[in-house]
Formats: structure tokens, sequence, C-alpha cells
């Protein structure tokens, strides 16, 4: 017998709520007591619950654009520059170089077959 689902109008509205807030799909999970596996089966399964959380999503994406917008209308050049580097990645992006030197050793060790296959 299958277990009965959590899922109802409650907890609906917390992953929302979170959501609206900014918070990341898994941390809206977390908080209201399921994996984020079980947020992904629940958006299938329930279309108001996929639509609200893609409206949720877009409002806080939407939030944080307006909030950068005026930072940047404001001088701020590190969310200047950050805005740039994402949207321009190509142009603006800052690079690192990592160069690593020495010796690889390694070794391997084989078990659980006939000795003779070897």
């Amino acid at each position: 017998m299958a277990r009965p689902t959590k899922y109802g109008p409650g907890i609906h509205q917390d992953i929302v709520t979170s959501l609206e807030a900014g918070m990341s799909r898994t941390t809206a999970s977390e908080l209201a007591g399921i994996d984020r596996v079980t947020l992904n089966v629940w958006m299938a399964r329930y279309l108001p619950l996929s639509r609200d959380v893609q409206a949720a999503i877009a409002k806080a994406k939407a939030r944080a654009t307006v909030t950068i917008t005026k930072a940047i209308q404001a001088g701020d050049v590190q969310a200047s520059f950050r805005y740039l580097s994402l949207m321009e990645a190509a142009e603006w992006r800052e690079t690192t170089s990592l160069n690593i030197t020495g010796e690889l050793t390694t070794s391997i060790t084989i078990t659980g077959g006939p000795a003779d296959a070897l």
C-alpha cells in the first residue's frame, strides 16, 4: 500500500512563499520538509504547483533584476561588472589560469578475477 502524500494546500503555499522570497528550489523543499526530488515529482503530478513554482521564481528574478538595475544606476561598479560578466560572458568573464607541474603516480589493483585471467 502506498504511503499517503504530504502534498496539500499548506505545503504548496509554503513552497511558493519560499520561492517568491528568492530561495532556491532545494531550500524551499527542505523548509517544507521534503526532498528536492519530491518537489520535482509533485510538479510533474500537480499542474497548479508547477505553474505556481514557475510564477514564484519569475517574481523573485524580476525583483532581483530591479535591485541589480538600481545598483548599476547608482554607480555600483561591482554590480555593473557582475551583470556584464553574466550577460556578456565571452567578453567580460573573469578567467583564471592554473598550471600544475610535478609527477603523477598511480597504482591499479585488480581483485575478484581468476588468477590465470591476468
